[in-house]
């Protein structure tokens, strides 16, 4: 039976079909090679000018080296062939993703069958109470001075019960690798048939973008930025336990932007480029995340302390937004914002809405973010159409 496949390389969608076992695309066949050696370093590709073969002395174009091939092949010739994400989404269709734009981006995701691994560059930058930057967070602490509690941390306690140790013994550094590490783990496959409209009594099968494996296996690895990925993601941890930062100006490492922090603004965030006041999310542009000690505002009545287990929560929350997932929770503040219905598929204590569960669709959204190199909304947000990955009514 012949396989039809569906590439995508950035924001593009090409047709394929899937040949002894490798993938082919079928058309339009110069605009996939157009975008496919979208970089400086693959220009020559794209070259109409004839070259010299040294062996044979004769006239070529560098575009004859890769017309026909399969997109395997061009991956590996590139030098994209660890970016190529690749399952069997039906059993006559293959979804292949090229993200050849990450190779040297902050963040990267790689898909192969039910495995998915994401790997995360990232510095993290602490400031202590006296304001001046902290350049090994590690060691920043919770006070000795604070009374100890008896209930369990967030880690639960150590072996050694008798030292009565807790998560008092970890640093903030510690937090956040558990708060990005809590999106690790199995998800499975979700089916549901509801009805059309009422004028269509057709039912139908919502299939989850996990395709014939029916589940994944998300595995994280957080590593430093390197000479390839500079920039990395930026991390920033204020300690703000005594008191709240009045005003302070943060310089964004890397970028050429300057972050003004007030007292209102003592709220986990993460900000990114902007455009028309929003935050534009890409594969290249993830954000760079803000976190505090201590979040509580008069107005609000918040306190998400790290003595609080909302602390870890509200860290891997906003990880999400790095995966490239919105909020999913109402802002009543905000004119169209009406956040997700509670379904089955995004329930009340969905990660995004409630700091609480990492659901299946989670996941699946943050393929679809991988996929489109686009954020992805749990609703419709003014004319901006939530994702496809939301499918339950």
């Amino acid at each position: 039976m012949e396989k039809k496949a569906i590439v995508y390389v950035g924001r593009e969608k090409f047709n394929g079909e899937v040949r002894g076992g490798k993938t082919f695309i079928t058309s339009p066949y110069y605009a996939y090679l157009d975008r496919f050696f979208d970089c400086e370093e693959n220009c020559k590709y794209k070259s109409e000018e004839p070259i010299i073969d040294e062996e044979t002395g004769l006239q070529r174009f560098y575009y004859d080296e890769v017309y026909n091939r399969s997109v395997e092949s061009l991956a590996r010739m590139a030098g994209y062939l660890d970016l190529v994400s690749s399952w069997e989404q039906t059993e006559d269709c293959r979804i292949v993703v090229v993200n050849n734009a990450a190779k040297n981006g902050p963040y990267q995701l790689v898909r192969r069958g039910r495995e998915v691994k994401m790997k995360l560059y990232t510095k993290i930058n602490a400031f202590n109470k006296e304001d001046n930057e902290d350049p090994n967070v590690r060691i920043i602490k919770p006070y000795e001075k604070e009374e100890k509690e008896e209930k369990k941390g967030w880690f639960g306690l150590k072996e050694n019960e008798s030292t009565g140790e807790d998560y008092r013994n970890y640093t903030f550094y510690d937090f956040i690798m558990a708060g990005i590490h809590k999106w690790e783990g199995v998800y499975e496959n979700q089916y549901q048939k509801y009805r059309e409209a009422w004028w269509n009594n057709a039912v139908t099968i919502c299939y989850d973008d996990f395709g014939l494996d029916g589940a994944v296996s998300v595995k994280i690895e957080v590593c430093s930025p390197t000479e390839e990925h500079p920039k990395g993601t930026r991390v920033y941890v204020f300690d703000n336990r005594e008191k709240l930062i009045d005003e302070k100006k943060v310089y964004a490492e890397g970028d050429d932007e300057m972050f003004e922090i007030v007292k209102s603004d003592n709220w986990p965030c993460v900000r990114g480029s902007q455009e028309d006041g929003r935050y534009i999310w890409s594969i290249l542009n993830v954000g760079t995340v803000m976190l505090f000690t201590r979040q509580k505002s008069d107005e609000k009545k918040h306190d998400y302390s790290y003595k609080s287990p909302r602390f870890l929560a509200m860290i891997s929350h906003e990880f999400g937004h790095v995966w490239g997932l919105h909020d999913a929770y109402d802002k009543p503040e905000h004119p169209g914002w009406d956040g997700a219905e509670k379904t089955k598929e995004v329930s009340k204590d969905n990660m995004m809405r409630s700091d609480k569960v990492i659901q299946p669709n989670d996941i699946e959204m943050i393929l679809e973010a991988w996929k489109h190199n686009r954020r992805q909304l749990y609703f419709n947000y003014r004319k901006t159409n939530k994702s496809d990955a939301i499918k339950y009514r």
